[in-house]
């Protein structure tokens, strides 16, 4: 896992439910957005973190951001503007100790953030000589409570009437640190779950034009039989491939997991856009010219990829052959290979669409059955780790190729 280092966290972290967010450093100047982000806490949220809710959120937000005396603070923001929905707070006590405080947005509890954060900043009392970790809490407060339980953090816990006072060691012990990674592997794992076997598929750039890419793609969703619901997106709506089509991702009406996209690629980042504002999970982008082709693909690679981080959606590709999954559950062939593998118990990547091509065709010539594959193209966010612990943890897959 991730966790920044010194005083300059700056880094995409993963969240159990498979979503990302940017936790940074906060800095004076983030006081609006901290300020609005007290003023969106529940009455509850913010009784258990300032143990009242008559308190003055603006000088609350201006004593988070202050950096003397070695003060930290870090935000943990998704969206295009960001919004911040996380802040932790590490305020020396003397030398030797530091008291920690988190809070998170009601929509975004129960998803781990908070123990990432004490992560972070356990991480950064380290770097700075604390040797101790001490935080106030309601008693009654177990969610809080429970941040330490599951961090692997060894703990102590002294209540006094309605107040409990929390203290463990700043240094991550080993048993802590494995306890981190098995849970960003469990995340990233729920992240590659989107993509392979999501809820719903919207298919945009879908074609009837005879070698349409994303007409293939099309087809191969429903020739497959996938169990999910398809949606298909063509500016000039009207049917594609027997199916109703709609002008945009907005005009589907309900949310989307999945979106394959197969426009050209000047047109991809509006799609991303389009596709954060309709709340879909993930996007697998077939379209090339991205940083294969040089500089100017590479900064448009860049802008897609800050568009998903901004949205905490997660992004196979671009320049892809697509995603395919036999589970029976599934049955979903997002690509748009012409080979369909038999179902099976090797799961396949390939960064080459070529050499995934290949592969294919050599898995149906030789009767080996595929459990999932992925074509990871010129991976700009999943890639072939991320595979390997979705797959570890895959019951269908026995081999990974």
């Amino acid at each position: 896992m991730a966790i920044a280092t010194g005083r300059t966290a700056d880094v995409d972290v993963v969240l159990r439910d498979g979503s990302t967010v940017r936790v940074r450093e906060g800095r004076p100047d983030d006081a609006p957005e901290v300020l609005a982000f007290f003023e969106g806490l529940s009455d509850d949220s913010r009784y258990s973190r300032f143990f009242t809710t008559a308190v003055d959120l603006d000088d609350m937000a201006q004593r988070a951001l202050d950096q003397r005396d070695g003060r930290l603070a870090l935000l943990a923001t998704t969206g295009a503007p960001p919004r911040v929905v996380g802040l932790g707070e590490l305020v020396p006590v003397d030398d030797e100790h530091a008291e920690v405080a988190f809070t998170v947005a009601d929509a975004v509890q129960g998803r781990g953030l908070a123990t990432i954060l004490l992560a972070h900043l356990a991480e950064a009392a380290t770097a700075a000589g604390i040797l101790t970790l001490q935080a106030e809490t309601l008693s009654a407060n177990r969610e809080m409570l429970g941040v330490f339980t599951t961090s692997g953090l060894p703990f102590t816990v002294v209540s006094e009437g309605r107040i409990a006072t929390v203290e463990a060691p700043a240094a991550l012990s080993r048993a802590a640190i494995a306890a981190f990674e098995s849970r960003a592997a469990s995340a990233t794992a729920r992240a590659v779950a989107a993509v392979l076997a999501p809820a719903s598929v919207a298919v945009v750039g879908a074609s009837d034009r005879p070698g349409s890419v994303g007409g293939r793609v099309l087809a191969n969703i429903v020739d497959g039989g996938y169990t999910g619901r398809v949606h298909v997106v063509n500016r000039r709506a009207g049917q594609v491939g027997g199916l109703p089509a709609v002008p945009t991702l907005a005009a589907i009406g309900a949310p989307v997991e999945l979106v394959v996209v197969a426009v050209p690629a000047s047109a991809v980042v509006d799609v991303a856009r389009d596709a954060a504002a309709a709340g879909a999970r993930a996007l697998v982008v077939l379209s090339a010219e991205f940083a294969e082709t040089g500089e100017q693909g590479a900064e448009r690679q860049r802008e897609l990829l800050a568009v998903c981080r901004e949205a905490g959606m997660r992004l196979v590709g671009p320049n892809c052959l697509g995603v395919l999954d036999t589970d029976p559950a599934v049955r979903l062939n997002a690509t748009f290979a012409t080979t369909v593998p038999q179902p099976g118990g090797a799961a396949l990547m390939s960064q080459s669409g070529a050499v995934a091509i290949a592969l294919l065709d050599r898995a149906a010539t030789r009767g080996l059955g595929i459990s999932s594959f992925v074509s990871a193209g010129n991976k700009a966010d999943l890639s072939g780790n991320d595979l390997l612990q979705f797959w570890e943890q895959d019951a269908r897959t026995r081999v990974i190729l």
